[in-house]
């Protein structure tokens, strides 16, 4: 375990996954305990400080676990938003997340993969992240639409790197309109993300 990120032997994600469900469902005991005593608007306050920061935490590092693994977690924010709105199992789960103006967790989860990747492109990540990604407009001399915003798309060998933020991260990127790419900074970027 490094910084809060476990990594197994196999690079599979399932321990991570597990310690963050474990982390997950001690929140989730506090909202039931308090969900007859609070309203709402309080226990999606309760959510959004002790239970969404587990989801989120070092995401563009774990993101290429499996799809099982992903929909383990949005189980849990299913849960989350059923104990929140007091519902039963025949609400449907992305009508409660309108309810709590919450966006489902692969949504959150692009977001932030292509925040790194816009991050990553103007400079403003570790140099160590940034060496392992190429701009299309140092292998190609013609110009070409998007050749001064677009990174060159590894060939993936397996794959885990398919699911890495070095290719999945790239084809995201390349895969945005040209405008939202040339942002004037971060934050703008984020709003226009998240429309």
């Amino acid at each position: 375990m490094s910084l809060g990120v476990t990594l197994d032997e196999n690079l599979t994600w399932k321990q991570h996954v597990l310690n963050i469900s474990n982390e997950v469902n001690k929140g989730l005991g506090v909202l039931r305990r308090t969900r007859e005593l609070l309203p709402i608007d309080s226990l999606n306050q309760i959510y959004k400080s002790i239970i969404q920061p587990h989801f989120d935490y070092c995401l563009p590092v774990w993101h290429s676990c499996n799809k099982g693994l992903r929909t383990k977690l949005q189980r849990l924010q299913n849960r989350a938003a059923r104990i929140i709105t007091r519902s039963g199992y025949k609400v449907r789960s992305p009508n409660l997340r309108n309810v709590l103006k919450w966006q489902p967790l692969e949504d959150r989860w692009y977001q932030q993969k292509v925040t790194t990747m816009y991050k990553i492109v103007n400079n403003l990540s570790p140099h160590s992240l940034i060496q392992n990604f190429t701009p299309v407009r140092e292998i190609h001399l013609y110009e070409t639409r998007g050749c001064h915003t677009n990174l060159c798309v590894p060939k993936p060998n397996t794959e885990f790197l398919k699911r890495s933020l070095v290719y999945n991260g790239v084809v995201a990127w390349n895969a945005l309109p040209e405008e939202t790419k040339q942002t004037k900074n971060v934050n703008s970027f984020k709003r226009i993300v998240k429309q």
